[in-house]
């Protein structure tokens, strides 16, 4: 699962915007980005790229869907490979899938200890589902997992499907090429103890 992730950086929104391919960078709702934000855990909001009839634009989502089996345990992960068939989240794969900017992802191994996962780039797109929540009026996202590859599965069992950044436009707007880019590998991760001791990992 992901249980939680970073947006942290020193550098400032304007700086961040420009390493967006333009249609994320250019979308409407950027203002809302703030930088050196920090972890961001489940129930708390995190900027997040939706596709709208205008092209992306970037939202404040809850992190969480309401558990309808369980209501004080919020649903924050969906397994990608069963997304588009689940009746709780085949409408949103299908018509409201999202992009969460990251500067990182957490996973924890079988002995509980932290490792921090980041990417080549300043940011990754972690690919998620939103739903509008018309009762509290606070739209929500979960982000989806996978089978890990070869960095992650030497920590934990599942990693966030991640988006290249040249393909965030075919994930938000074209259901048919969002399938194939969950099997997408093709993002390169580097790991690290989170409290910054060198990771046996390297």
């Amino acid at each position: 699962m992901c249980g939680r992730f970073v947006f942290l950086s020193d550098r400032d929104r304007e700086d961040i915007l420009t390493q967006m391919p333009p249609s994320l960078a250019q979308a409407p709702g950027t203002e809302q980005l703030e930088t050196r934000r920090g972890d961001i855990y489940p129930s708390q909001k995190a900027p997040v790229f939706v596709e709208t009839d205008h092209g992306p634009e970037m939202a404040m989502l809850k992190w969480g869907y309401e558990n309808p089996f369980k209501p004080k345990q919020l649903l924050i992960n969906a397994r990608a490979e069963t997304a588009a068939d689940k009746r709780m989240f085949k409408d949103d794969f299908r018509q409201r899938r999202c992009l969460i900017p990251a500067t990182g992802f957490y996973e924890w191994d079988p002995e509980k200890r932290q490792f921090v996962f980041n990417g080549p780039e300043d940011l990754l797109y972690l690919g998620g589902l939103w739903q509008p929540d018309r009762k509290t009026g606070d739209d929500r996202f979960v982000i989806l997992t996978k089978d890990p590859d070869e960095t992650v599965s030497r920590v934990h069992n599942r990693m966030p499907v991640l988006i290249p950044a040249d393909r965030t436009a075919e994930w938000l707007a074209d259901p048919v090429s969002a399938s194939p880019l969950i099997g997408d590998y093709s993002v390169p991760l580097h790991s690290k103890l989170a409290a910054g001791q060198q990771s046996f990992l390297q």
